[in-house]
């Protein structure tokens, strides 16, 4: 295994992995990257590693939409003069990067307003943020028992059902609104726009997507748009998206992040080097635009440029698990697979199975540092959540047929057994040799492909890392 070949298909904001709401969503762009989408990203992915936009005080977002854009903060009643001020206090903290100060404040209030289920909201809203979706997943449920308004809670409910994986929940619990114009329907056009594209429904997530901007053409859903455009290989789209959303909030660092992604994707390394580098001298407190850099210098395999900035952020922030995630990326790349198998099987697993390309990596690791069972059990849960995700998939029925399983092989290639992917091919026929089956051996998968060299038949995952 080559570990300069671990890819990055990671979100790129600190505090959470992909928000789906102007991040990645995670899930690789057709053939061309290796580089995050991140999602998703950014929800998605980061995924992101990201996701600040979903802070309830955030100041108007500026719309063209038929339904009524405004931030949660201004769709709440008034609170009293304690709590308010509690509240402008965490969000100041979160402004300046400060989220467990702001938790703090959050608490506190929620502890002098039990009752209130808009305080509630307000601190499930930071724990979104701050990456633990499961917390704020339930803490909105009970803000909407205690009376909270749909429109308050609907969009970060969807948002932490996603970035956990609910994808196929998210579509049973909240089916198609139709014909609605509605705030609550644009919002949950959009989330199954990015649970559709996650299962692998790149037509239905489009139409989707485009029924939501329709009803709700708001920052959040452009960076939306634009993240699954990129997703689905269509750059022009992607980029255009990403300019609308920068003229509603010009210089926003989100949509900045969007086009450099789109660089990368595009293979402009010098582009997206050059784009980065602006972004963290005009941003240079921004965690955000640090975590940018380093999947930019780590996707140009330039690690010794990345290094410094991993190291900065975990001297300050040692628990953040995207940081890790890099750390460990970097080791493996140093072909120290002890040590990066040492941080990546300690990773948080909701950090690990939100994204595909996470997910792949750290399975890969655990491949090379000869836990193969741990990397079945990763990849598992990754072909669970992210049916259409190939790699993953190929991964996993080679180590099954290490394991001399050709039955579970045989399983975890069902789905994908009509595909036209020649790595498909080769597994059934590995699978065939096994078994000693003539129908599906090497002579049928050379007169499929015209392959006319046995060589031609090895395992995926050795031509994925290698």
């Amino acid at each position: 295994m080559n570990p300069s070949n671990f890819s990055l298909l990671t979100d790129v904001r600190p505090e959470a992995k992909p928000s789906i709401f102007g991040q990645c969503v995670g899930v690789k762009v057709p053939a061309c990257a290796r580089v995050l989408l991140i999602g998703t990203l950014m929800s998605r992915t980061i995924a992101g590693l990201l996701l600040m936009a979903l802070a309830l005080a955030l100041p108007a977002t500026r719309a063209s939409a038929a339904v009524d854009p405004a931030p949660f903060s201004l769709r709440e009643p008034p609170f009293n003069p304690q709590i308010a001020g509690l509240l402008g206090d965490a969000q100041k903290a979160m402004r300046n990067g400060k989220l467990k100060e702001a938790l703090q404040i959050l608490s506190l209030a929620h502890s002098l307003a039990p009752n209130n289920p808009y305080v509630l909201a307000r601190l499930a809203g930071a724990l979104n943020m701050y990456g633990d979706h499961q917390g704020a997943l339930d803490r909105l449920r009970r803000a909407r028992q205690m009376g909270a308004s749909n429109d308050v809670v609907l969009e970060q409910i969807l948002d932490a059902m996603l970035s956990l994986g609910q994808n196929q929940i998210v579509l049973d619990l909240f089916p198609d609104p139709g014909e609605t114009h509605s705030y609550a329907a644009g919002m949950i056009l959009r989330a199954r726009a990015s649970a559709l594209q996650v299962l692998g429904d790149s037509a239905g997530a489009s139409s989707a997507m485009a029924r939501s901007l329709a009803i709700l053409k708001d920052y959040n859903g452009l960076m939306t748009a634009g993240r699954i455009a990129l997703m689905q290989g269509a750059f022009d789209a992607a980029d255009a998206h990403a300019d609308e959303a920068l003229k509603l909030l010009p210089g926003d660092i989100d949509a900045l992040m969007l086009k450099i992604d789109l660089a990368m994707q595009k293979r402009m390394s010098a582009k997206a080097q050059q784009m980065v580098e602006k972004l963290v001298a005009d941003n240079p407190r921004s965690v955000s635009a640090l975590l940018t850099r380093i999947k930019v210098y780590l996707s140009a395999d330039r690690a010794d440029k990345a290094e410094a900035d991993i190291d900065r952020i975990i001297a300050e922030r040692p628990t953040m698990p995207i940081t890790q995630y890099f750390k460990a990326v970097v080791l493996a790349r140093h072909n120290d697979v002890k040590g990066a198998w040492d941080i990546a099987h300690s990773l948080p697993k909701e950090y690990v199975q939100v994204d595909p390309g996470v997910a792949l990596n750290v399975a890969s690791m655990a491949v090379a540092a000869g836990y193969l069972d741990s990397a079945a059990a990763i990849l598992n849960v990754a072909v669970f959540r992210f049916p259409y995700q190939m790699e993953a998939r190929l991964l996993l029925a080679d180590l099954r047929l290490r394991q001399k399983s050709t039955q579970h092989a045989t399983n975890v290639m069902q789905l994908v057994k009509d595909s036209q992917d020649p790595r498909v091919m080769v597994v059934f026929a590995r699978i065939a040799l096994a078994k000693k089956d003539p129908r599906h051996g090497p002579d049928v998968y050379r007169a499929r492909f015209g392959h006319g060299r046995r060589r031609g038949i090895a395992r995926p995952w050795t031509r994925m890392w290698r």
